[in-house]
């Protein structure tokens, strides 16, 4: 062979490739993808209900086929081929269908129809989305088996959009509910009941999302509302409100996050019992040069702003201090005293409907 070599200029050595083939088949049984196949009579086609609604499971789309996929590695490896792609070396199948599967088919192209809806509901910055994985709840059902109508048309449960639109009410209903608020001070206050928010219109809401998942609407949803706070939103309070803390004795008012007031004050008579409640409302009314009266006495005010039943913002002339502890011992009947030159300030800046934060950790 040395001359050979020295003297040739076209000679080409091609190994000789020899293997085991049940070696190979053994081995090529061992590997996972081959290992997770199934006998033929046992891949099925079923609905699943999942988060995202109801799925078809077809198991007899894209089977494996072993043999053939034997066939194709056996003559990879006998060419030296790296790479074999055995999808488009035809080694997946489809099984035959049974009548019973081809039916199961039938039912979910139906299911699928009837879960064709795209309603957003829209809450200040949060949205959310009716689709298949919402209406997949609503199909009337007896026995575990879809109930129809005598067109064959899936049967809605309105009881069950209903459900779905309480849990909306539940979500983001703010009236009378528990806030986490970031005072002035810098700490973050929990400020629990008032009458300040946001209440769904639950009856209304109901009759539109029934009749828009009929008609398989998609659009976004601003919901109705009963009561209807300046945000929408779990954060309806927003960037413009009157803060009035309790503890420290002041007044804050903030308008679009800038704070262009602040006082001292003097709030409900602690020794008395007539503690300012702690809650969240807002201004209901405004009004100038009202006398407030009660139980012995009557106070003529200049600016008159209530928030919370007779309970009001408003100036008190009658005294000549502030702030610090005066509340304690010798405060109001539960309103919220103002020098008289910042209660005309703040009557000339806030609106109806103004936010009014009341505390006193």
């Amino acid at each position: 062979y040395e001359n050979i070599l020295l003297s040739a200029t076209g000679v080409k050595l091609e190994p000789i490739v020899s293997f085991e083939e049940e070696s190979l088949k053994t081995a090529l049984q061992q590997m996972e993808f081959v290992k997770k196949r199934k006998p033929d009579d046992a891949y099925t086609v079923r609905i699943e209900k999942t988060d995202i609604g109801y799925q078809l499971i077809n198991e007899r789309e894209n089977v494996l086929h072993f043999e053939r996929c034997a066939e194709q590695i056996r003559n990879a490896v006998y060419c030296r081929n790296k790479e074999i792609n055995l999808a488009k070396s035809g080694c997946y199948t489809d099984l035959p269908l049974t009548t019973q599967m081809q039916d199961v088919i039938k039912l979910w192209e139906k299911l699928d129809a009837y879960q064709t809806c795209e309603i957003s509901y829209q809450f200040g910055d949060s949205i959310e989305k009716v689709d298949a994985s919402v209406v997949c709840n609503w199909i009337a059902m007896d026995n575990n088996e879809f109930l129809t109508d005598e067109s064959g048309e899936f049967i809605t449960d309105q009881e069950k959009v209903r459900t779905y639109i309480d849990t909306l009410g539940d979500k983001y209903d703010t009236v009378g509910g528990t806030r986490q608020f970031h005072s002035t001070r810098g700490t973050v206050i929990t400020v629990e009941g008032g009458t300040y928010g946001n209440l769904l219109d639950r009856d209304t809401e109901t009759e539109y999302l029934y009749q828009a998942f009929c008609e398989k609407r998609r659009e976004i949803r601003e919901p109705v509302y009963i009561q209807e706070a300046w945000q929408k939103g779990l954060n309806d309070i927003g960037d413009t409100y009157i803060e009035i803390d309790m503890g420290r004795q002041q007044l804050y008012y903030y308008v679009d996050g800038e704070l262009v007031l602040d006082t001292p004050i003097v709030t409900g008579n602690v020794k008395k019992g007539r503690n300012t409640p702690a809650m969240v409302c807002y201004i209901y009314a405004k009004q100038k040069n009202r006398v407030l009266r009660g139980p012995g006495y009557a106070s003529p005010v200049k600016f008159w702003m209530p928030v919370k039943g007779g309970i009001g913002i408003h100036d008190a002339r009658w005294r000549d201090e502030f702030g610090g502890d005066i509340y304690l011992t010798d405060g109001s009947h539960g309103c919220i005293n103002l020098p008289l030159e910042k209660a005309e300030h703040l009557y000339g800046l806030a609106e109806i409907g103004t936010p009014v934060v009341m505390f006193y950790d």
